[in-house]
Order: C-alpha cells, then sequence, then structure tokens
C-alpha cells in the first residue's frame, strides 16, 4: 500500500481498498508533510489497519 501511494498517488489509491483501506490511506498524508520516514510512515498505516481488519 505504501508503495502505491508513493508511486502513484494517495488519490488513485482510494478504489482499489474500499472504506476502510481510504483510512489507513489517509494516515499517510498527514505523516509524510510532518516530514516522518519512509518507517514511521508505515509504521503509523499498520497501526491504523489493525483495528480495522483484524480481530
Amino acid at each position: 500500500m505504501y508503495g502505491n501511494i508513493t508511486h502513484h498517488g494517495v488519490s488513485r489509491q482510494k478504489k482499489p481498498y474500499g472504506p476502510n483501506g481510504d483510512k489507513v490511506i489517509y494516515k499517510y498524508s498527514p505523516l509524510h508533510k510532518a516530514g516522518k520516514t519512509q518507517a514511521e510512515i508505515i509504521k503509523g498505516m499498520t497501526n491504523k489497519l489493525k483495528p480495522l481488519f483484524i480481530s
């Protein structure tokens, strides 16, 4: 997901992942704008993903 966002952009990634995926994708922009590293962004996205998909 991170690779697709960095390669294709946030807006193009919303459709393939659906509404819950959108919530994870939306974590990317504020972290990126804050100057976070790739690892920090992926961690933030993963932290958002876990409660949405793992019960």
